[in-house]
C-alpha cells in the first residue's frame, strides 16, 4: 500500500491494524517482519564466510518490505566495510519468468567477480536459481546464495538454499490480538503499537566458506 491507499479505509470508522507497512502518522497499529534485522543476518553471515563483493538481486516493485531490505543491505555492507553498495542492487523483474530472463542476460557477461548474491524474495530465488543452474554455475563453489522468505520444499532441484525466514503465523496472531484490543477499547485507546517479529537464518548448502580456506 502507498501512503494515499489507507485513507478510504479510514473512512470506514472501524478498527484497523496494518500488516507489513507503517502508517504511524494515522495512528494505526502495525505488525511487521523485521526486514532490517533479517538482512543484517544474511549480510553478516556472508561477510563472516569471507565474502565482500556481494550483489543484491531485487524485484522491480517498490513495496514497503522490499524498500526496507534494500536500505538495510546498503547500510550493513557499509558497516561491515564492504564499500558503497548503493550501486550493487540489481532489479530483475516481478515474476519468476522475468527474473529468469533478466538473470540469463546478466550472466552472459559472467559473474563480474561477484562471489555472493542476496535474493530479495522467493520470486527472485526461484528465477535466479533456474538461470544459474542452466548456465552450469556451481552453487556455492562459484557463487553463494542467501534467500529471503520461505520456499516450498524441493522447489529448486539439487539446491538447498540458505534462507532468512520470518514467523508469519505469529504476526497474524498479533494482528487479531490488536484488533480485539481496539474493539474492546471502543475508540478510547490512545496507544499505538508496532510489533516486529524477528527472523531466523536457516542454513542450507548454498554458501561457500571462503574464510575457512583463506585463514588455514
Amino acid at each position: 500500500m502507498n501512503a494515499s491507499d489507507i485513507y478510504p479505509f479510514q473512512q470506514l470508522k472501524i478498527p484497523i491494524v496494518v500488516g507489513d507497512n507503517l502508517f504511524y502518522e494515522q495512528g494505526m497499529d502495525s505488525f511487521l517482519i523485521d526486514n532490517k534485522e533479517g538482512i543484517r543476518r544474511g549480510v553478516d553471515y556472508l561477510v563472516d564466510k569471507g565474502h565482500s563483493h556481494i550483489i543484491y538481486l531485487a524485484e522491480k516493485v517498490n513495496i514497503f518490505n522490499f524498500e526496507e531490505r534494500r536500505e538495510a543491505f546498503v547500510q550493513e555492507m557499509a558497516e561491515r566495510q564492504c564499500g558503497d553498495s548503493s550501486n550493487r542492487i540489481l532489479h530483475l523483474g516481478n515474476t519468476v519468468d522475468q527474473v529468469y530472463e533478466s538473470m540469463n542476460h546478466y550472466l552472459t557477461g559472467g559473474l563480474h567477480k561477484t562471489t555472493a548474491f542476496v535474493l530479495e524474495s522467493s520470486v527472485i530465488s526461484l528465477g535466479v536459481s533456474k538461470a544459474l543452474l542452466e548456465h552450469n554455475i556451481k552453487v556455492p563453489r562459484e557463487v553463494s546464495l542467501v534467500g529471503f522468505d520461505a520456499l516450498p520444499e524441493l522447489s529448486i532441484p539439487g539446491l538447498n538454499l540458505t534462507l532468512i525466514k520470518g514467523t508469519h503465523t505469529k504476526r497474524h496472531t498479533a494482528a487479531v490480538k490488536h484488533l480485539i484490543r481496539h474493539i474492546l477499547a471502543e475508540g478510547e485507546e490512545d496507544e499505538m503499537v508496532r510489533v516486529y517479529y524477528r527472523t531466523r537464518l536457516i542454513e542450507g548448502d548454498s554458501v561457500f566458506d571462503k574464510a575457512k580456506y583463506i585463514y588455514k
